[in-house]
């Protein structure tokens, strides 16, 4: 039996709590029976606090009546979290926000809408001189089918306009991101002996602040046909400045991550979105009935900006590029164009800097024609980022059952596939695909390369198609009628069964193609991500008289 030979006695605990503090006040108040005003005030003090404690010592004496960290070696003594090396050091943490609100609502005569709310906050995740934001907005309406001129309209049932200016304000970064901290009693050597020293744990920008996210939009709702036909569409020009990023940092620095949070770059997202559906009775007096609707954004995300003026890299192995004019988190790589066949082809090619090539190797273009195929050959390979989202949902009812269901899904985008990397560089635990498609001197293929290739840069070989469709949501339920349920004196009574990501329609070969992330970095499938999982759900709804 192999058995450590000095013990080490690890201590840890820790305490988390956060408090809600909520005070409002509502006037309300209708004039002439024209005039519907209400004025809303508030308050909220929001407080977090995360105290950890860690220590370990070793040379702990075997009894298990003596482990306590006093009677380990003092010289081997460790404070603050177990490991010196840890990339995530375990640190305390207190945050505070509170906020002052305001909300006016007005109407005039139900046809004309005016809103407004102001909003400051103050956070301690900030510098005490960037701690406050002021996030204001304000929004317009206007029900044109209640005009004189649009009465006794037959087609057009509802009819209105909107537009609103509205800012946010986003501080959701861990506590302690402006403060350069250390941890103490790290051993090392020095003239010959072990001393006790410091060691940084984290490198962060003392000037981060608040980040803010101004959005225009301007909008018509309708409704046709007895409002069967419904609809709206929606024009929005949302801009996110000052966006809170993680950014790589040279690992001289010394930050464990070799990373920190700061104000990196203005996004902006553009865009239209539609919504369409109709909803009728099947023939004239049955008890028959349905519903259909159909969504679609088109959506435009671009870098508008970098606060630092260099393009950001981010996600594993480095495989996005955020630039100015590019979408945010845009896929930079190597163009993978065909695998080596011959001797005389490798001959005749650029020379690589990734390895020498042999026959079977993924072969790449030359982009920038200097006869060598080194990281300077990267082009801009589209992104994660969707330009079409759309939607289909619908629903059928008969007498008391009731069906429905919603699909999602989107198009034109890119995902790419770090799993697959990994395991192309192995001999086991790789895809089938590539296992039965892979080049061999019997089967030569001009898209698979070999096993075991040299090199393996990050390419358009591992980029595949983020487009999917999927069958969200189904359910199916039954409503007990009322007079059945008089004698158990209930209101009414339900039983459904419904199911969650039912099934994919995509060509992308890893678990899913979508793929949560950071502003930089979504997109990438890398070797802890997991599938999409199918729920199934049986239920009852109950309600008592």
């Amino acid at each position: 039996n192999q058995r450590n030979q000095r013990s080490n006695l690890a201590v840890t605990k820790e305490d988390r709590y956060r408090y809600l503090w909520e005070n409002t006040a509502t006037f309300q108040k209708t004039f002439n029976d024209q005039h519907n005003l209400t004025v809303l005030l508030g308050q909220v003090i929001e407080e977090g606090q995360f105290t950890p404690f860690s220590a370990s010592r070793r040379d702990v004496p075997a009894d298990p009546n003596q482990w306590y960290l006093n009677t380990g070696d003092p010289n081997t003594a460790v404070n603050g979290f177990v490991d010196p090396n840890d990339p995530d050091p375990f640190l305390p943490a207190k945050d505070r926000r509170i906020s002052f609100l305001g909300r006016v609502n007005y109407t005039f005569k139900d046809r004309y809408l005016f809103t407004t709310n102001l909003r400051r906050d103050a956070t301690s995740r900030f510098a005490r001189d960037r701690r406050e934001g002021f996030f204001p907005s304000v929004g317009l309406g206007w029900v044109v089918s209640d005009e004189g001129f649009l009465e006794g309209n037959s087609a057009l049932n509802f009819l209105k306009l909107r537009a609103s200016f509205g800012q946010l304000g986003n501080d959701q970064i861990p506590a302690n991101s402006y403060i350069v901290t250390a941890n103490s009693d790290i051993p090392y050597v020095f003239n010959g002996q072990q001393v006790l020293g410091a060691t940084i744990t984290q490198i962060r920008d003392g000037s981060v602040r608040w980040e803010t996210t101004t959005e225009y939009d301007v909008a018509v709702e309708f409704g046709l046909l007895d409002n069967r036909l419904t609809g709206e569409v929606t024009y929005y020009d949302k801009t996110t400045s000052d966006a809170l990023i993680p950014v790589n940092i040279p690992g001289i620095l010394g930050d464990p991550n070799n990373q920190f949070i700061t104000n990196a770059a203005d996004i902006t997202n553009r865009g239209v979105e539609a919504a369409l559906s109709w909803r009728a009775s099947i023939g004239t007096g049955t008890d028959w009935s349905y519903n259909i609707g159909v969504n679609a954004t088109f959506n435009q995300n671009r870098i508008a900006n970098l606060n630092g003026g260099q393009a950001l890299f981010a996600g594993a192995n480095l495989v996005t590029r955020s630039d100015n004019g590019v979408a945010a988190g845009s896929f930079y790589l190597l163009d993978a164009v065909g695998v080596y066949q011959t001797a005389d082809e490798i001959a005749n090619s650029p020379r690589s800097t990734f390895g020498a090539p042999q026959i079977g190797d993924l072969r790449y273009a030359d982009t920038n024609g200097d006869n060598v195929i080194d990281l300077l050959d990267r082009s801009y390979f589209g992104s994660y980022q969707p330009p079409i989202y759309y939607g289909l949902n619908g629903g059928l009812n008969f007498r008391n059952v009731d069906f429905s269901f919603i699909f999602s899904g989107n198009l034109e985008n890119e995902v790419y596939n770090v799993k697959k990397q990994l395991r192309t560089t192995n001999t086991d635990n790789i895809e089938a695909s590539f296992a039965n498609e892979r080049w061999t001197p019997d089967k030569p293929s001009n898209s698979e390369p070999r096993t075991l290739m040299n090199g393996m840069p990050n390419s358009t070989y591992f980029l595949e198609s983020g487009a999917f469709l999927r069958l969200t949501n189904v359910v199916v339920g039954y409503t007990v009628p009322g007079t059945a349920l008089e004698r158990f004196r209930l209101a009414s009574l339900r039983v459904f069964a419904a199911a969650q990501n039912v099934f994919t329609v995509t060509n992308y070969s890893g678990f899913t193609p979508e793929l949560a992330g950071g502003p930089l970095d979504s997109g990438i499938e890398g070797s802890t991500s997991y599938p999409i999982s199918r729920t199934i759900t049986l239920g009852l709804n109950v309600n008592f008289k």
